[in-house]
């Protein structure tokens, strides 16, 4: 079984959350594409598939289009995280580096980041802390980024440290 490699992943979203890695094509809304390279910068192996598909997830494997619906699109994301076994629900509580935090309206899930900080104190808050694309932002307080989104509720995804590929 392939291995979650928690502290490359967190390096890779460390190094492009200000300035995006110019080997991936952007797209307009890159919250989810950014932590998708991430877990993959982590050693998440490609699954192909119908690019619309939620139980497939995959870059570059299309020569008609970049990315799976999973790999872009939070809620898409969401889905698959859900039926994967590759990551589960858990309380914030439980966060640890390189898991996924998700915004959600309603059913509706909206945007993706990545724990890239632990617990500590700080100016800014007491963590954990998260990255993440479409607003480049690097190691903002969660209680903070929880404040600016208002009534959006959250989704956190525990990262299984192993999974099957």
């Amino acid at each position: 079984m392939p291995l979650y490699n928690r502290t490359d992943s967190v390096k890779y979203a460390l190094r492009y959350a200000l300035s995006p890695n110019p080997d991936y094509p952007p797209f307009p809304n890159d919250c989810t594409s950014f932590v998708s390279q991430a877990l993959r910068a982590g050693g998440w192996t490609m699954i192909d598939g119908g690019r619309k598909d939620n139980n497939v997830w995959w870059w570059g494997l299309s020569a008609w289009s970049k990315a799976s619906y999973t790999w872009g699109g939070a809620h898409n994301l969401s889905q698959f995280l859900a039926s994967s076994r590759r990551a589960k629900a858990c309380a914030e509580s439980e966060l640890k580096l390189g898991d996924v935090v998700q915004c959600a309206n309603g059913d509706h899930v909206f945007h993706t980041t990545i724990v890239t900080m632990a617990g500590v104190c700080t100016v800014d808050g007491d963590g954990p802390f998260l990255s993440y694309h479409t607003n480049n932002t690097l190691n903002k307080d969660l209680a903070v980024f929880k404040k600016a989104m208002g009534s959006a509720t959250f989704l956190y995804w525990k990262i299984a440290d192993e999974f099957k590929s």
